[in-house]
């Protein structure tokens, strides 16, 4: 046991030094005796206590199976919360110098004390969108759908299974749950050397109807960025398509599925708003002989709503997609799946978009999660007046098969 004893003439200098008390009303010697005593008890108590805390932490670290405690100095928190403040006051007052402040709408960064207003943006005449927020959302998106889950580590799959995925992606009426992240760049053509951007986030969700019967869900969330001059672009939202198609539970050879499409007029981007509530039928059928996935799809949208006197274009569209893709190698698989489009509301001639390309994709892991990434380039061979010439598309899509 540690003792640490303190004078009586140690505990009177510095209870003079401390209280400044005056000379004839200083303690007497039997108070400082007392005060000795009292003094030297709690000097006692407060050294038991330190050895009893450094005992502890000495069995705590001979014990592997129970966590370590790491014991910071007071003085070491303190300077390294003094140097932290130090660090953000710099970066604060280098930000305020030289990049200043953005106002909303605008691509530009604006110096101190600029005036913000929906006036200025205006006046400005650009509507830009902004790349980093926008890049940093997506990220958070695909990190988050990444790891939802189970959380148990996942092998990666061998080479049958990567193929049953890839095979199970290629047909829209599978029992597999995805979520495809489609990026479309369109570009040439009437736009020169612009660029119209188009996401579509499209959560594939098959279900059980009955013993017999699926039914699949097929959310389609258009997000656009279409130029609109040298300096101006408009970005949001475009109609929200749900597709639902219900399948066998059990199909032969010939795999087919059928149901209502819809399209709601949620579009917030002037030149893709139609304000147009449409329905109709929708129809695929494919067969998957060895490596082969070979179908199509045909879709009809008839407006059924729609504003009037309303200037804006109605959503009267015919849809076929043909499919053809060759599965090789773990994963790997080349194909084509031109989206052709029929723009009934149109004048004739500038009705039809009929693209020809190719693409290829791989199933493989990110993470503990299955997924699907693939690259395709189509050139439209008949498209109308102002539509671009080709499209580069990207495509993500976030598998979770069943177990």
């Amino acid at each position: 046991m540690v003792r640490v004893r303190m004078s009586s003439s140690t505990i009177s200098g510095w209870s003079r030094s401390r209280m400044r008390m005056p000379r004839n009303t200083r303690k007497s010697p039997e108070a400082k005796k007392a005060s000795a005593v009292a003094g030297s008890i709690h000097s006692e108590v407060t050294m038991k206590e330190l050895a009893s805390s450094v005992s502890m932490s000495t069995r705590l670290r001979r014990q592997p199976d129970v966590p370590r405690i790491r014991w910071t100095s007071a003085s070491t928190l303190l300077s390294a919360s003094a140097r932290l403040k130090g660090w953000t006051r710099n970066v604060r007052e280098a930000r305020s110098m030289t990049i200043g402040t953005s106002c909303n709408g605008c691509s530009v960064e604006t110096p101190p004390g600029h005036r913000d207003s929906s006036a200025d943006t205006h006046e400005r005449g650009t509507i830009q969108p902004r790349p980093a927020k926008v890049r940093g959302w997506l990220a958070a998106l695909i990190g988050a759908l990444a790891v939802a889950g189970p959380a148990a580590a996942q092998a990666p799959p061998s080479a049958s299974d990567a193929t049953s995925l890839a095979k199970q992606t290629q047909n829209p009426v599978s029992s597999l749950t995805s979520v495809p992240l489609q990026f479309n760049f369109n570009g040439g053509g009437d736009l020169k050397d612009q660029t119209l951007f188009n996401l579509n986030l499209q959560p594939v969700i098959p279900f059980r109807v009955t013993d017999k019967w699926n039914a699949i869900a097929r959310t389609i969330v258009p997000i656009n960025s279409v130029p609109a001059g040298p300096t101006t672009r408009y970005s949001g939202i475009g109609d929200i398509q749900e597709q639902l198609y219900f399948s066998p539970a059990n199909p032969g050879k010939i795999i087919w599925g059928a149901g209502p499409m819809f399209s709601f007029p949620t579009a917030t981007a002037a030149p893709m708003q139609t304000g147009t509530w449409a329905v109709g039928p929708g129809a695929v059928v494919l067969t998957t002989p060895g490596p082969w996935v070979v179908g199509g799809l045909v879709q009809q949208f008839w407006p059924m709503v729609d504003d009037p006197g309303d200037t804006d274009p109605r959503t009267d569209l015919f849809v076929l997609q043909p499919f053809v893709n060759y599965n090789f190698g773990p994963g790997w698989a080349l194909g084509l799946a031109p989206i052709i489009t029929a723009n009934w509301d149109a004048e004739s001639g500038q009705q039809w978009t009929v693209p020809l390309g190719v693409g290829i994709t791989r199933v493989t892991m990110l993470g503990t999660r299955p997924m699907s990434v693939g690259i395709q380039y189509y050139y439209n061979v008949k498209r109308p007046d102002g539509a671009p010439a080709y499209q580069l598309r990207f495509v993500l899509s976030l598998l979770y098969p069943r177990k």
